[in-house]
């Protein structure tokens, strides 16, 4: 076992109550100004309708259904939350007072399909923390100015913070108004509200997105999965902790196949001034502290994406003890009502090695398999310049990047169809992104390097969708 190799990859990896309250509000027509869905449905979508009032005709009725009424809009001391934006409908809101720094209420989830609209204004550049049951929903920085929420930001249906907050049974909601230390702050400048929308799933641009397939070969505890195939890795053993439980321990035996380590944890989600928390994972009795915890995003699709990938710290026929611990900054092993924990160890399916550096013959993005189709590559000490063409009406992933091209090699960067796409890194070593696109008419894709390479070569591959 290469501990050294562990020790590297794991430390690499190491990111009251208003008493005029009502269940309907309004505002104005808003962009999504961030997104931490993977998933989401067509502009055209059904909305999910949270109050109908329906007709139901008698077998000798023809009389149709009457459309369920949209909820209004909400406008108090200044403040607007619409009732309807586009296809996202105000099931719950609450606007504060001026000067408020904090609100309390209660809210009972009819759906885990949620659109969240904050709002928080602050002249001294503060902080907008929501809660559900003491679990971060969002942070924001007191960037509204207007008189409604500028954005919103959804939260999937697989979202952690659901863990505790089921449907149907009520939850209490808290917006507090912090410094950087995670103090509420009393501002007489501040303004904060909140809406809570039910909305459909949408459908964000590139590749198509889903729920992933479930398999009954899949890891399942307290509504946590460890799916048995992501891609082409596999499942070999897992463990998932029960509630507040901060110590795990399991067995795996090596096959000898590179593998995923892919964790699940939800501690840092109480809230701005939280201490990060981080794992420690150890091998044999030997181990480092590892990855930090999953903020407010983290999915409960554990094996879903992410992971430290370890080439040969498992030998083959042997079988290693695992334990999985949860830790403070500082190394000290903390307890947490709250938290949820989780391992996953996936071997890695089939790789092509291109010029020392490997690529999956199989990959899963958005809930969908792909399969690597043409690769192409160029001497980066010759040219800076690589193109390749894109596939004719079906989505596809292009994988960017370079092998090691020396201490100075630079930055590389993705274009689509004579456009900068913004996907670049560097400096030098190696490394890969990938997007996803729609279908589309054919294109090409160009990949450009900026620096001197002293070595190695720029790297191209088209994945093409398996189903």
């Amino acid at each position: 076992m290469n501990l050294t190799d562990l020790r590297a990859e794991l430390t690499n990896r190491a990111s009251e109550p208003d008493d005029r309250p009502t269940d309907l509000l309004p505002g104005v027509h808003r962009k999504i100004t961030r997104t931490k869905r993977r998933r989401v449905a067509t502009a055209g979508a059904a909305v999910i309708a949270i109050a109908a009032l329906a007709f139901v005709p008698s077998l000798t009725n023809n009389t149709a259904p009457e459309p369920a009424q949209p909820p209004a809009d909400y406008t108090k001391d200044g403040i607007t939350l619409v009732g309807v934006d586009g296809d996202n409908r105000l099931e719950k809101g609450w606007i504060g007072r001026e000067g408020e720094s904090e609100l309390r209420f209660q809210w009972t989830p009819t759906s885990h399909s949620i659109a969240l609209y904050p709002y928080c204004r602050s002249l001294n550049g503060r902080s907008l923390v929501i809660q559900f049951n003491g679990r971060q929903a969002t942070n924001e920085q007191c960037a509204d100015s207007g008189t409604a929420p500028e954005h919103w930001v959804p939260l999937d249906v697989d979202n952690s913070i659901w863990l505790d907050a089921p449907v149907g049974k009520p939850i209490q909601v808290t917006a507090h108004i912090v410094d950087d230390a995670g103090r509420i702050i009393q501002d007489e400048t501040t303004q904060l509200a909140v809406g809570l929308y039910t909305t459909p799933e949408l459908q964000l641009p590139g590749a198509p997105n889903r729920i992933a397939p479930e398999s009954p070969d899949d890891f399942v505890k307290n509504d946590i999965r460890y799916r048995a195939k992501v891609g082409g890795d596999t499942l070999k053993a897992a463990t998932i902790g029960d509630r507040g439980q901060t110590t795990l321990k399991f067995r795996y035996t090596a096959s000898g196949a590179p593998v995923s380590l892919r964790t699940f944890c939800t501690a840092n989600t109480a809230g701005a001034g939280e201490a990060e928390y981080q794992l420690s994972i150890q091998i044999g009795g030997v181990g480092e502290r590892g990855p930090s915890c999953g903020g407010s995003s983290t999915s409960t699709d554990a094996g879903g994406s992410g992971g430290s990938t370890l080439a040969d710290a498992f030998k083959a026929g042997q079988t290693y003890d695992i334990t999985v611990r949860l830790q403070d900054r500082n190394g000290k092993p903390v307890t947490m009502p709250q938290v949820y924990l989780g391992l996953g160890i996936y071997e890695k399916g089939a790789q092509r090695t291109v010029d020392g550096t490997s690529l999956d013959e199989v990959v899963e993005q958005g809930g969908y398999t792909y399969k690597l189709g043409e690769v192409k590559t160029v001497d980066a000490t010759k040219t800076k310049v690589l193109k390749i063409d894109t596939p004719a009406d079906k989505p596809y992933l292009i994988t960017y990047g370079s092998s090691d091209l020396g201490p100075n090699g630079g930055t590389v960067t993705l274009g689509l169809d004579g456009e900068d796409t913004g996907g670049s890194f560097g400096s030098g070593g190696a490394g890969f992104g990938t997007t996803g696109q729609p279908a589309g008419p054919a294109s090409a894709a160009t990949l450009t390097l900026d620096g001197t390479a002293t070595k190695g070569k720029l790297i191209l591959a088209i994945y093409l969708p398996t189903e």
